[in-house]
C-alpha cells in the first residue's frame, strides 16, 4: 500500500510540474495584438539593417 501511494504521489507531482511548465510557455494565441505588431516591427528592422549592412559591404568590396 505504501509503494502504491508513493508512485501515485510522484505521478501527480510530475503531472503538476508538466501543467505548470505548459502554463509558463507562451504561444501565439496568448499574445496581444500590440505585442505581435511590435515583434513584427522589430523583426522588420533587423532584416532592413541586415540588408543595408550587406549592401554597404558589397559596395565597399567593389571599390
Amino acid at each position: 500500500m505504501g509503494a502504491v501511494t508513493i508512485i501515485a504521489a510522484s505521478t501527480f507531482a510530475f503531472v503538476g510540474l508538466a501543467q505548470q511548465e505548459q502554463s509558463r510557455m507562451t504561444d501565439m494565441s496568448t499574445m496581444s495584438t500590440r505585442m505581435m505588431v511590435v515583434t513584427g516591427i522589430y523583426l522588420l528592422a533587423i532584416v532592413i539593417f541586415a540588408l543595408l549592412g550587406m549592401a554597404a559591404s558589397l559596395k565597399y568590396l567593389r571599390s
